[in-house]
């Protein structure tokens, strides 16, 4: 189904204060101007995309000025709970009895007819749909859960309000495969970074396409042909210089040649009949044996960096190894002549977890020896949660690793469990739209349905995001887009899963999720900028967003498919609906409709010579870093050595989705190679002399504050 014109319902309900044609028992035109508002009724019905009556269904009215808009989010209150009571803004209205009573409200008959008393014209209304106590089909919230409306924008025919179905408890997995017989318009979808994320290496299958990743390609071309690492002219890389402060980067990596310090191992990249491998050889111990590990999958590569996934001997899982952060076509790219080493074309992962001190303890000595990591670093353990449909997990009992199979879907990228059928190891249609093989045997069944069968079979048994309201709409990402730990019983931590081991199923709730599927409920403190509003880490989206006055207001609760199109149907970045990049585009202008150029010199004081700059160059800063990042400010002429941390300041890679604009405070107080990425030094500062542009406070003030409450 495709979804309705919010915004155009939104309009609407403004200008029918105004306009009145038509509406609902003949009060159009009639504003309220004495001083009591007048009170009506309403009407309308509930169905599902089909037109089936849903009911037995509570249809409530919400007051949008009950909404909490002034109490912040913070980090510290997503960490400890306390705002738990309003981060779901319509959800926990209706947790509180005492409110929920007065609202005006009413149960949908057999034909999903529904009538309500009160509504006061001088008000806004969501409309929010609760399944009956009995009714295991749908799912809360409805159409117009997400967009306030005035009664008197209400027709005469009263409001259609459409729910979405779930799938049924004992529903399994049946592959994108299976979804693409009947859905064959969806396959854009084959060119989302969820599809092509996890790629055999070298292969594609027939449900991968690469054709908006022009670049993925890249790090496998740095395997040399060779019929073993020793040949001539393989690629090599220098792991030096260890430091156990470090995360999962404890090497410096170089390319070609060493760095200048002390090597402790090389690693060698070749590819011999279409296999790709990897060899380690000590250094310091001359009698280890190298390690040769077979790539078995590539991880990203859509976005700024790709992993390799590499066998283990005597081994099942894969284990995560090496990363690569040069795609050229990407606004995000590792350079070797920049002074951070975390910023180059190749950037260590995991290398320390296949490197360890002999018996002296001590890196760094002539018995250091190559390794294998611990069992429970799998991709499949600590990753595949998020990135396989139809996710189990377990244990080996004969390795102790943590191992995940998929849902078997004949165009799987990979085989995980060995048995010669391959799995959905990327992110499936039912990753979004839940198990759908009661979807496809109503869907079979109305293909060709029995003889006097008069029910219809269609669009039932599967969830459909654009029809939830947009807090269950977000979770549906935001199980995988932040970094929780999860409640898992076998050693998984940053995947979110039950005490069973299972993961949430899209149309949760927040709270079900909080409940139940997590034990740390976004990332840890310290991976925030000194603001603590907005994250340096790569999976922070989701609580920022909760951050935001999107997320929470008196107009139109967002939700991430209100600005990205989930099935790549788009050529735009992150396949967004609009193009960002224009200052015109209805990306924004379509809610914040602004001049751009007055806006800026309002904010700055700094006028524009025409209208250059773009809404999310302000408001969406790359504070946080997935790849290499880019260069925002340069103060001087770089050197290529450590005093460039006092030349460069850096744009990230991955937006902040608070939509506030970060200040140059936040920048302030330490060397520019280690400061907040903000506006002030990288969307003006590249153009501008940024010591001249002022700042002054957002007119709108701002709604988050840090743990001690301060703005």
């Amino acid at each position: 189904m495709e979804k309705r014109n919010r915004i155009s319902f939104w309009m609407l309900g403004v200008l029918a204060g105004v306009a009145g044609c038509g509406l609902y028992l003949g009060r159009a035109g009639a504003l309220n101007t004495g001083t009591s508002p007048l009170t009506v009724p309403a009407g309308g019905i509930v169905t599902d995309t089909q037109s089936r009556p849903v009911v037995g269904a509570k249809v409530y009215f919400i007051n949008t000025a009950l909404i909490n808009t002034t109490s912040p989010i913070t980090a510290i209150g997503i960490l400890n709970g306390s705002t738990e009571s309003y981060d779901e803004p319509l959800e926990d209205i209706l947790a509180n009895a005492a409110v929920t009573k007065k609202l005006p409200q009413a149960t949908t008959n057999a034909k999903g007819k529904f009538r309500v008393a009160g509504l006061k014209t001088n008000l806004m209304y969501y409309v929010f749909v609760k399944p009956g106590v009995n009714d295991a089909n749908h799912l809360p919230g409805g159409d117009l859960s997400r967009l306030a409306l005035s009664p008197n924008a209400i027709p005469r025919s009263g409001v259609h309000v459409q729910v979405s179905w779930t799938p049924p408890p004992d529903a399994t997995y049946i592959g994108t495969t299976a979804c693409y017989l009947c859905h064959n318009d969806k396959t854009n979808f084959k060119k989302h970074a969820h599809q092509v994320g996890l790629q055999s290496a070298g292969k594609l299958t027939a449900n991968q396409d690469l054709s908006a990743h022009p670049s993925m390609g890249q790090f496998l071309a740095k395997f040399t042909p060779a019929a073993a690492y020793t040949a001539s002219g393989v690629k090599v890389l220098f792991y030096e210089d260890y430091d156990g402060t470090r995360g999962l980067d404890k090497f410096k990596v170089y390319e070609d040649a060493s760095g200048g310090g002390k090597v402790y191992m090389k690693v060698y990249l070749w590819q011999t009949s279409g296999a790709y491998k990897v060899t380690l050889v000590n250094q310091l111990n001359s009698s280890d044996v190298p390690l040769t590990l077979d790539v078995q999958l590539t991880y990203g590569g859509a976005f700024f960096r790709q992993l390799l996934l590499v066998d283990a001997p005597g081994r099942k899982g894969r284990y995560p190894f090496l990363q690569f952060q040069a795609f050229s076509d990407e606004i995000s790219q590792g350079k070797d002549t920049y002074y951070d080493t975390t910023r180059k074309v190749f950037r260590d992962y995991g290398g320390a977890t296949f490197f360890v001190p002999g018996t002296d303890g001590i890196y760094g000595t002539a018995d250091d020896v190559l390794t294998l990591p611990a069992p429970t670093e799998t991709f499949e353990g600590q990753c595949a949660g998020c990135h396989f449909t139809g996710n189990a997990v377990m244990k080996d009992a004969g390795t102790q690793e943590l191992l995940a199979s998929a849902v078997p879907d004949i165009n799987g990228a990979f085989d995980p469990t060995g048995n010669g059928q391959p799995e959905e190891v990327n992110v499936g249609c039912e990753a979004c739209h839940g198990p759908g093989s009661t979807h496809r045997a109503e869907a079979l069944i109305a293909v060709n349905p029995p003889p006097k069968d008069k029910t219809n079979h269609k669009a039932k048994y599967i969830v459909n995001p654009a029809l939830l309201g947009a807090d269950r709409a977000s979770m549906i990402c935001g199980r995988c887009h932040e970094q929780v730990l999860g409640n898992s019983q076998i050693g998984v931590r940053e995947v979110p899963l039950n005490n069973m081991e299972q993961f949430p199923l899209p149309g949760i709730s927040r709270a079900e999720f909080l409940a139940n599927y997590v034990t740390r409920k976004s990332f840890a403190l310290d991976q925030l900028w000194q603001d603590e509003i907005h994250p340096k880490i790569h999976r922070g989206q989701y609580s920022t967003w909760l951050k935001s006055a999107h997320a929470r207001n008196a107009r139109q609760m967002l939700a991430c498919d209100d600005c990205h199109n989930e099935h790549g149907d788009s050529t735009y970045e992150r396949f967004l609906l609009y193009d960002p990049t224009d200052s015109n585009s209805p990306l924004c202008q379509r809610c914040h409709a602004l001049d751009v150029a007055a806006h800026t010199l309002a904010e700055t004081g700094s006028a524009m010579n025409g209208v250059s700059q773009t809404c999310i160059g302000c408001h969406m800063e790359r504070t946080a870093r997935s790849g290499a990042g880019l260069p925002g400010l340069i103060l001087g002429t770089p050197t290529g050595t450590a005093s460039d941390v006092n030349l460069y300041y850096w744009r990230n890679d991955l937006a902040s989705h608070v939509m506030d604009v970060p200040t140059k405070f936040s920048a302030a107080g330490v060397p520019p190679g280690t400061a907040m990425p903000v506006p002030y030094t990288n969307a003006c500062g590249t153009c501008h002399d940024a010591s001249k542009l002022q700042y002054q406070q957002n007119a709108y003030g701002s709604i988050h504050a840090r743990r001690d409450g301060k703005p």
